[in-house]
């Protein structure tokens, strides 16, 4: 009768061990491998996870000459297509390390010359840029926790608004043109803790227009489509919220 017990009850726990072991669904490898974890490295590398960033860095333009073609001066193109770059991107990973993400960025640059008029009076002619854009991203994530390093990329297309406003003379206009983009990016991480990470980051974005509408009505072909090709070099701040 004893006998029959310990039977039963080794029976039992075997029958009811999956509901309370986590380990009896996997290989036994998984479950050494699961094993030699630390809880830090089963956040980064299997659980599901979102990860806020707010980006902000350098951006340069393949190409820049404005709206403004009569002006053919080397320095004014080069400010143009220097500029500054602000974001924020949303990217929720799943446990496979795949994940995707939504992104908004706001390239800004400005580029400034003395012009004169027919009665050769001299002013200053200033141009501005604005490009704010929104994507969507799929990428992929790793982890190395051992060295607190997060690395991946992403491919990206989405929405862009190119506008420019021209001021000379008191005199100003302003253009605007919708645009498709897409690109790329690489990153790296360096994770502070668990809920945090400062980043590095490199974004390839591609885009062109063919023309411009004017505020208040009208629009213009360009002699030649102006590129929007830039490439964004960028420190992040990162928060993470584990999903599990």
């Amino acid at each position: 009768m004893k006998k029959i017990l310990i039977l039963l009850l080794l029976i039992g726990g075997t029958l009811f061990a999956g509901e309370t072991n986590p380990f009896d669904k996997v290989s036994e490898k998984e479950k050494e491998e699961i094993k030699n974890t630390t809880e830090e490295e089963r956040i980064y590398e299997i659980h599901e996870i979102m990860i806020l960033s707010f980006n902000y860095g350098f951006s340069n333009m393949a190409k820049m000459t404005g709206s403004n073609l009569i002006i053919d001066e080397a320095n004014f193109a080069e400010n143009l297509a220097s500029g500054s770059i602000f974001g924020i991107e949303l990217h929720r990973y799943k446990k496979s390390n795949l994940g995707f993400g939504l992104i908004f960025n706001y390239y800004s640059s400005k580029a400034s010359i003395e012009v004169m008029d027919e009665n050769g009076q001299i002013a200053t002619l200033t141009d501005k840029v604005k490009i704010p854009a929104l994507s969507l991203a799929v990428g992929f994530k790793r982890a190395n926790v051992a060295k607190r390093i997060m690395y991946g990329a992403d491919v990206r297309v989405g929405g862009a608004i190119y506008q420019e406003e021209l001021s000379v003379f008191n005199g100003k206009v302003n253009y605007n043109c919708p645009t498709g983009i897409f690109g790329a990016n690489l990153f790296i991480e360096y994770l502070m803790n668990k809920n945090t990470g400062i980043g590095f980051s490199c974004t390839y974005t591609s885009g062109s227009i063919s023309e411009l509408y004017i505020e208040g009505g009208g629009n213009f072909e360009l002699e030649e489509p102006l590129s929007l090709n830039r490439i964004d070099i960028l420190l992040s701040l990162k928060f993470h919220f584990d999903k599990e």
